[in-house]
């Protein structure tokens, strides 16, 4: 597909797949950047797009992909314990604050070094399992096991924890 065939069929279905992601997401923000993310996937995929019959569903069903995953991660990332009360709390202004992100330090600081570096890099810092690799330098299935391994320790300091209290 030439490049202003492409550019032109965006355009007309740019408002509709807006709409379509911000029903599925329930924010103007989450759905403005999965639009953007279909156009790249169709832009990328451009010299293949003549092997669909209808570029249109194409991009509906990228669009369907890509609003499941980011509801998929943003769920995962809530079920981290302490990711809610810390996204919730304002720095300056919530009272908790500073023995909530007391009580985390000392958590992490529970954890081997190498798994406290990858919570780090993965929880903190956001970085894929593939970018955590590139800049440690170790084996993916290595970060993976050390993640979920990781995750296990901190569940069972929280509950060992809330038990006490």
């Amino acid at each position: 597909m030439e490049i202003q065939e492409l550019l032109i069929s965006i355009n007309n279905m740019n408002e509709m797949l807006f709409r379509h992601t911000r029903n599925l997401m329930r924010n103007d923000e989450e759905a403005k950047d999965i639009v953007q993310d279909v156009i790249l996937v169709l832009l990328k995929r451009r010299e293949k797009l003549h092997d669909y019959s209808h570029v249109k569903s194409f991009a509906f069903k990228v669009a369907d992909n890509l609003c499941l995953n980011q509801i998929k991660y943003l769920s995962y990332r809530k079920s981290i314990p302490g990711y809610a009360i810390a996204e919730n709390m304002e720095s300056d202004k919530s009272p908790g604050y500073d023995e909530i992100m007391k009580e985390l330090t000392a958590i992490l600081e529970m954890l081997p070094e190498q798994q406290r570096t990858l919570i780090r890099h993965r929880g903190i810092e956001g970085l894929e399992i593939d970018e955590i690799v590139a800049l440690t330098g170790w084996d993916k299935n290595y970060v993976k096991v050390n993640l979920t391994r990781a995750r296990k320790k901190i569940i069972e300091i929280v509950r060992k924890n809330t038990l006490y209290d």
